[in-house]
């Protein structure tokens, strides 16, 4: 699988009540060692160019301890936590982190 097609950027439309310039959707469909420098530019990327930035794990099944490392960095830094939220973690995702001992951290991230 190609790590390109994994992280897609794409603005929200009006429907969400948010202006595209406002916000981004990083689509998450793997979150492992491999994938998480890409990811970081990525967000890096978005949160340059929107106020918020949403993390869509809806589709994230394999999550490894690097992953998980990257989404408790994101809530340890207050800076950052209330501009990148979590959208609809997959149950890999919150097994994971139950695991780790993180759900506290997760749950924290997760926009309702």
């Amino acid at each position: 699988m190609s790590s390109e097609h994994d992280v897609i950027e794409t603005s929200l439309t009006a429907e969400s009540g948010l202006e595209p310039q406002q916000s981004a959707v990083l689509e998450i469909g793997c979150l492992t060692i491999a994938e998480c420098a890409l990811v970081a530019d990525q967000l890096r990327t978005a949160m340059s160019r929107h106020a918020k930035v949403f993390m869509n794990l809806a589709a994230c099944e394999e999550i490894d301890t690097a992953g998980m490392q990257l989404l408790t960095i994101i809530q340890n830094d207050a800076d950052v936590a209330h501009r990148i939220r979590f959208l609809a973690p997959h149950e890999a995702v919150f097994a994971q982190a139950k695991r780790l001992g993180l759900s506290n951290f997760l749950q924290r991230g997760i926009d309702e």
